[in-house]
C-alpha cells in the first residue's frame, strides 16, 4: 500500500510540474507500472532515512579511502604512492623490454623493479609488502604470493635497466631485486565461500586486514570470454584467517573482460563498507555478502 501511495504522489507531482492532469483511472489502469514506480520510490526513501540524507546522496560517490588503496602496477604507482621515505617510483622506460615495468629508486639508484600487476603497500615505515598472482590456465588458480621487503635491506641494482628488465621477463619473474624478500608467503586461491585458517608470517601478524583481488578456480575454472572468476580475498593476519568471496555481480555481468576490470578496493572505516573502482566500470560498494553490489 505504501508503494502505491508513493507512486501516486510522485505521478501527481510530475503531472503538476508539467501542467498536465492525471486521473485516478489512469493510475489504476497502469497499476503494474504504478507499483514498480512506487516500490522504487519507497526503496529510495527508506535508504535515505537509513543512511541519513547526506550519506544517501554521497553513497555512490568515489570515497577518499580509495586514494591510498593499493592498485596494480604500473598504473597505480605512477602517482608516487605508496610513499617510501627516501625513494621514488618511476617508469623503467618505453622500449619493448622496459615498457610497463616500474622502478623504485633511492639516492644511489634503482633497488627494485616490478613487472605488471604487482600490488604494493607500506605495512610500516620500514617494510614493503608486495603481492602478485601468476596467471595459470587451465587448472587450479595460482596462489597470491605475499613478499615482504625491509626497505633498509634493498641494495642497488647493478646493470642497465634494459638488461635487467629483459632478464626479469625472460625468467617469468614478477620482480627483480638484488635483495631477497624477507619472506615469500603463498595464499591459496583454490577454495572459496568459507572461512579458512592460515598462519601468516610473523611480520604480518600486526595487520588487522588485507583486501586482495584475485582470480579463483573455485569460482570457475577457465571461464569463457563472457565470464570471469574474480574473487575478493579478505585476510585477517592477526587472527590467522582468510576467505575468498566470489564477485558474482562482476563475473556474470557479461562485460568485455579484456578491457574492463576491478583494480582496487578499500574498506571505509566510518561505515565498514567495502568500496571499489576499476577500468571502464563505475565505482561500486559491496553489500553484506561481499559478493554483490549494494
Amino acid at each position: 500500500m505504501l508503494c502505491v501511495v508513493f507512486a501516486w504522489l510522485a505521478l501527481f507531482a510530475y503531472a503538476a510540474a508539467k501542467g498536465r492532469n492525471i486521473s485516478l483511472f489512469s493510475v489504476f489502469y497502469n497499476l503494474p507500472i504504478t507499483l514498480a514506480f512506487g516500490a522504487l520510490a519507497f526503496d529510495l526513501l527508506n535508504r535515505a532515512l537509513t543512511l541519513g540524507w547526506t550519506r544517501f546522496f554521497k553513497h555512490h560517490e568515489r570515497p577518499d579511502v580509495l586514494d591510498d588503496a593499493p592498485g596494480p602496477s604500473p598504473w597505480y604507482l605512477r602517482a608516487g604512492k605508496p610513499v617510501v621515505p627516501g625513494f621514488t617510483w618511476g617508469p623503467a622506460g618505453e622500449s619493448s623490454q622496459t615498457a610497463g615495468a616500474t622502478v623504485l629508486s633511492g639516492r644511489d639508484g634503482p633497488v627494485l623493479i616490478l613487472d605488471f600487476h604487482n600490488y604494493v603497500m607500506l605495512i610500516d615505515p620500514d617494510t614493503l609488502l608486495v603481492w602478485h598472482q601468476r596467471h595459470v590456465e587451465p587448472g587450479p588458480s595460482a596462489p597470491v604470493v605475499l613478499r615482504i621487503f625491509p626497505v633498509a635491506d634493498l641494495r642497488r641494482l647493478e646493470g642497465e635497466l634494459e638488461e635487467l628488465c629483459g632478464s626479469m621477463r625472460r625468467s617469468g619473474a614478477p620482480f627483480i631485486s638484488f635483495s631477497s624478500p624477507l619472506c615469500e608467503f603463498p595464499v591459496p586461491t583454490s577454495d572459496a565461500g568459507r572461512g579458512l585458517r592460515l598462519s601468516f608470517p610473523e611480520q604480518l601478524r600486526h595487520v588487522d586486514e588485507l583486501l586482495i583481488l584475485c582470480h579463483s578456480s573455485a569460482v570457475e575454472e577457465s571461464p569463457p570470454v563472457d565470464r570471469s572468476n574474480l574473487a575478493l580475498l579478505v585476510a585477517h593476519p592477526r587472527e590467522g584467517t582468510y576467505e575468498l568471496f566470489p564477485q558474482d555481480w562482476f563475473n556474470s555481468a557479461r562485460l568485455d573482460y579484456g578491457y574492463q576490470g576491478v583494480t582496487r578496493v578499500a574498506r571505509d572505516p566510518r561505515t565498514g563498507r567495502i568500496h571499489g573502482e576499476g577500468t571502464r566500470i563505475s565505482p561500486f560498494v559491496l553489500d553484506d555478502t561481499l559478493q554483490n553490489r549494494w
